[in-house]
């Protein structure tokens, strides 16, 4: 990821606490790599696609209650639900435009 250098303040990305492999954070590249380009700020990090923000739904659920997630039939129930609700497959009836 590449963006223009900020003309004041700074940019420097917001750090997650604890996130899965699948939402690592981003981070600078050094002032000596390749992909450097003068006046950007050049990011390498992972790739934040649907599957990994349901899975990141599910994790942070299971982090919360773990009492809820003893049973295999229920935790994949659990994850179908917040697939079908996070993201696009039945957003629009799960979360009505305003």
């Amino acid at each position: 990821m590449r963006m223009k250098t900020p003309k004041h303040g700074a940019c420097d990305p917001i750090a997650p606490l604890e996130l899965p492999h699948s939402l690592h954070a981003f981070h600078r590249v050094s002032e000596t790599d390749e992909l450097n380009i003068e006046g950007c700020h050049t990011f390498r990090g992972g790739f934040w696609n649907y599957f990994s923000m349901v899975s990141y739904a599910f994790h942070s659920e299971r982090k919360l209650h773990p009492e809820k997630f003893k049973n295999q039939l229920v935790n994949q129930s659990t994850y179908a639900k917040l697939g079908c609700t996070q993201g696009w497959f039945l957003a629009s009836l799960t979360h009505p435009p305003k």
